[in-house]
């Protein structure tokens, strides 16, 4: 990351998105499980403005939360810079133990194949587990193509985000 004469840093988020055209989208679907409850969404996220300092994303999603369903449209404004995360609550946190696997591996979305990188990460603070594997490409708009996290042993959190479709403009 770049730091700015301002103290800000690149925002990786408009980074990604402004190599692409106006109207380009994708479409995600995330599924969240617990022991006692269940969450589905679907959203199609388009491109509809790129400007130097800022674009702005239309989120269109729907919910499934315990069976039911609700629909919602966002606008979303992304700065090309941001501040960089605050060391305020480092002091306060235990220290966590991380194990750091990295690979590569082509997934297949949308019926194109894309040459990913994923990195698998445990960490574990104070006894409470998280597994996460992320998969991510810099030719697709966000540049993460597939994520599954497990967080918690005895009533386990599980959180999966596919990319389903992505058309460029």
């Amino acid at each position: 990351m770049t730091a700015m004469a301002d103290g800000t840093i690149d925002n990786p988020e408009y980074a990604s998105w402004s190599k692409f055209e106006l109207g380009t989208w994708l479409t995600v679907k995330m599924m969240m499980e617990s022991t006692d409850m269940s969450h589905e969404s679907m959203q199609i996220v388009k491109l509809l403005e790129v400007g130097s300092d800022n674009l702005v994303l239309e989120t269109d999603m729907t919910m499934t939360i315990a069976g039911r369903k609700t629909h919602a449209t966002v606008k979303r404004d992304v700065p090309k810079t941001h501040a960089p995360p605050s060391d305020d609550h480092k002091a306060d946190a235990a220290k966590p133990a991380v194990k750091l696997e990295e690979g590569s591996e082509t997934l297949t979305v949308g019926g194109a194949e894309y040459k990913c990188k994923w990195k698998h990460t445990k960490v574990s603070v104070n006894g409470k587990e998280t597994d996460m594997k992320t998969w991510h490409c810099d030719e697709v708009p966000g540049g993460m193509l597939k994520m599954e996290t497990t967080t918690g042993a005895a009533g386990a959190i599980k959180t999966r985000v596919d990319v389903l479709e992505f058309k460029k403009a």
